[in-house]
Protein backbone atom coordinates (compact mmCIF):
# COMPACT_ATOMS: atom_id res chain seq x y z
CA UNK A 1 0.00 0.00 0.00
CA UNK A 2 2.77 2.73 1.20
CA UNK A 3 4.16 1.74 -2.35
CA UNK A 4 1.07 2.53 -4.23
CA UNK A 5 0.53 5.89 -2.34
CA UNK A 6 4.39 6.83 -2.86
CA UNK A 7 4.20 6.32 -6.79
CA UNK A 8 0.44 8.13 -6.97
CA UNK A 9 2.16 11.19 -5.08
CA UNK A 10 5.04 11.24 -7.26
CA UNK A 11 2.99 10.84 -10.33
CA UNK A 12 1.30 14.10 -8.96
CA UNK A 13 4.13 15.74 -8.10
CA UNK A 14 5.40 15.64 -11.96
CA UNK A 15 2.42 16.51 -13.55
CA UNK A 16 2.12 19.50 -11.27
CA UNK A 17 5.95 20.86 -11.77
CA UNK A 18 5.01 20.27 -15.39
CA UNK A 19 2.08 22.93 -14.97
CA UNK A 20 4.23 25.25 -12.89
CA UNK A 21 6.92 25.22 -15.33
CA UNK A 22 4.42 25.84 -18.01
CA UNK A 23 4.97 29.61 -17.06
CA UNK A 24 8.15 29.58 -19.52
CA UNK A 25 10.22 31.86 -17.55
CA UNK A 26 11.54 32.70 -13.73
CA UNK A 27 9.26 34.61 -12.12
CA UNK A 28 12.15 36.10 -10.16
CA UNK A 29 14.93 37.20 -12.79
CA UNK A 30 13.09 36.66 -15.95
CA UNK A 31 15.35 34.34 -17.21
CA UNK A 32 13.69 32.21 -20.16
CA UNK A 33 13.72 28.33 -20.38
CA UNK A 34 16.13 28.46 -23.06
CA UNK A 35 18.69 30.42 -21.20
CA UNK A 36 18.06 28.40 -17.36
CA UNK A 37 16.76 25.02 -16.09
CA UNK A 38 12.79 25.93 -15.39
CA UNK A 39 12.28 24.51 -11.63
CA UNK A 40 8.77 24.21 -9.25
CA UNK A 41 9.70 26.43 -6.10
CA UNK A 42 7.04 25.54 -3.49
CA UNK A 43 6.53 28.43 -1.30
CA UNK A 44 4.80 25.76 1.36
CA UNK A 45 7.36 23.14 1.62
CA UNK A 46 6.30 19.86 -0.02
CA UNK A 47 6.65 17.97 3.30
CA UNK A 48 3.11 19.38 3.96
CA UNK A 49 1.17 17.01 2.06
CA UNK A 50 -2.54 19.58 1.95
CA UNK A 51 -0.55 22.02 0.09
CA UNK A 52 2.09 20.09 -1.84
CA UNK A 53 0.15 20.35 -5.52
CA UNK A 54 -1.89 22.97 -4.67
CA UNK A 55 -1.25 25.42 -7.80
CA UNK A 56 -1.05 28.38 -4.82
CA UNK A 57 1.78 27.04 -3.71
CA UNK A 58 4.66 27.38 -6.09
CA UNK A 59 6.30 29.12 -8.47
CA UNK A 60 8.22 28.46 -11.84
CA UNK A 61 12.09 29.51 -11.13
CA UNK A 62 15.10 29.56 -12.55
CA UNK A 63 17.12 26.73 -10.38
CA UNK A 64 19.36 29.81 -9.75
CA UNK A 65 17.25 31.43 -8.18
CA UNK A 66 15.44 28.65 -6.66
CA UNK A 67 18.63 27.99 -4.87
CA UNK A 68 18.76 31.40 -3.68
CA UNK A 69 15.30 31.52 -2.31
CA UNK A 70 16.21 28.02 -0.42
CA UNK A 71 19.35 29.63 1.49
CA UNK A 72 17.47 32.93 1.65
CA UNK A 73 13.90 32.20 3.35
CA UNK A 74 13.83 35.65 4.23
CA UNK A 75 14.59 37.06 1.09
CA UNK A 76 12.08 34.34 -0.23
CA UNK A 77 9.23 35.79 1.97
CA UNK A 78 9.65 39.40 0.63
CA UNK A 79 9.48 37.82 -2.73
CA UNK A 80 6.51 36.35 -1.87
CA UNK A 81 4.49 39.12 -0.84
CA UNK A 82 5.68 41.47 -3.68
CA UNK A 83 4.07 38.88 -6.58
CA UNK A 84 0.83 37.36 -7.24
CA UNK A 85 1.36 34.69 -4.14
CA UNK A 86 0.92 37.32 -1.46
CA UNK A 87 -3.20 37.51 -2.61
CA UNK A 88 -3.18 33.89 -2.15
CA UNK A 89 -1.02 32.95 0.57
CA UNK A 90 -3.26 33.04 3.79
CA UNK A 91 -5.68 30.80 2.40
CA UNK A 92 -2.79 28.17 1.37
CA UNK A 93 -1.20 29.08 5.00
CA UNK A 94 -4.33 27.74 6.49
CA UNK A 95 -5.00 24.92 4.12
CA UNK A 96 -1.50 23.35 4.72
CA UNK A 97 -2.31 23.40 8.68
CA UNK A 98 -5.56 22.00 8.07
CA UNK A 99 -4.29 17.85 7.99
CA UNK A 100 -6.87 17.96 5.14
CA UNK A 101 -6.15 14.45 3.04
CA UNK A 102 -5.74 14.79 -1.09
CA UNK A 103 -7.33 12.56 -2.91
CA UNK A 104 -4.12 11.79 -5.23
CA UNK A 105 -6.06 9.91 -8.23
CA UNK A 106 -8.46 13.32 -8.39
CA UNK A 107 -5.75 15.76 -8.15
CA UNK A 108 -3.76 13.62 -10.99
CA UNK A 109 -6.33 14.43 -13.16
CA UNK A 110 -7.02 17.90 -12.09
CA UNK A 111 -3.58 18.43 -12.91
CA UNK A 112 -3.80 16.88 -15.97
CA UNK A 113 -6.83 18.59 -17.32
CA UNK A 114 -5.01 21.90 -16.08
CA UNK A 115 -2.01 21.19 -18.24
CA UNK A 116 -3.83 20.16 -21.18
CA UNK A 117 -5.97 23.56 -21.24
CA UNK A 118 -2.92 25.32 -20.20
CA UNK A 119 -1.00 23.28 -23.21
CA UNK A 120 -3.82 23.92 -25.55
CA UNK A 121 -3.85 28.07 -25.01
CA UNK A 122 -6.84 27.53 -23.38
CA UNK A 123 -6.00 28.80 -20.21
CA UNK A 124 -3.05 30.43 -18.35
CA UNK A 125 -1.81 29.28 -14.73
CA UNK A 126 -2.94 32.66 -13.13
CA UNK A 127 -6.44 31.10 -14.07
CA UNK A 128 -5.69 27.79 -13.66
CA UNK A 129 -4.79 29.42 -9.55
CA UNK A 130 -8.59 30.58 -9.37
CA UNK A 131 -10.11 26.79 -9.78
CA UNK A 132 -7.98 26.19 -6.91
CA UNK A 133 -11.09 28.37 -4.52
Amino acid sequence: MALKRKGIVKKADEIFSKVIRTVGYCENCGKTKDQAQMQCAHIIGRIVFPTRVDLRNAFCLCAGCHRYYTEHPREFSRFITNTWAQEYYEHVFKKSRSGEKNNWEERIEFLKDIYKQIEAGEMTLAEARKYEW
